[in-house]
């Protein structure tokens, strides 16, 4: 693709940003990265009630178990991402800022998506998503393994610095 005409001032704005703008999320980790959880297809589903986003938010009910990790842990402050994996369907459920209630037979968070991981599909047009960037935050994350074997074989997520200025993104 060809560069975009704004490539060296993006980049001049982030480097002068400094510090750890390239945070890697390690997926397998609570307490530093986003953790996710592969269910059983037969996971029992439980009510999901959206309180920021519900109308950008796929419907419920989810198969989110009572102690699925947080990101950041349970007492966490932060995005607390909630991301699970329907063994055998590849259906990936996504969860931002999730907190269970009633020890977990129901789930509250701003906002919900599915994700068919077979497709290709994107969310509609200006949606956001548990990470706000539209996009599934799961299959885009990696693990330190990866790393220490020298590869990472596919797309990865970086958080960049936020500039509110330039409100816009690529399709």
């Amino acid at each position: 693709a060809p560069l975009h005409p704004q490539s060296a001032a993006i980049i001049a704005r982030i480097a002068s940003v400094g510090g750890d703008f390239l945070h890697p999320d390690f997926g397998e980790n609570p307490d530093y990265g986003i953790p996710y959880t592969v269910v059983p297809r037969d996971q029992p589903l439980v009510p999901i009630t959206f309180t920021a986003w519900p109308d950008e938010s796929d419907p419920g009910p989810y198969p989110i178990p009572p102690d699925a990790p947080i990101e950041g842990g349970a007492g966490a402050s932060g995005d607390r991402h909630v991301l699970v994996v329907r063994e055998g369907t590849c259906d990936l459920f996504e969860l931002g800022y999730a907190f269970p209630e009633a020890g977990g037979a129901r789930w509250r968070a701003n906002i919900g998506a599915r994700f068919d991981l077979t497709s290709n599909d994107l969310r509609p047009l200006g949606w956001t998503s548990a990470d706000a960037a539209g996009f599934p935050i799961a299959p885009l994350l990696f693990t330190a393994d990866e790393v220490a074997a020298g590869e990472i074989d596919h797309a990865i997520r970086f958080i960049l610095p936020n500039d509110r200025v330039r409100r816009g993104y690529v399709r």
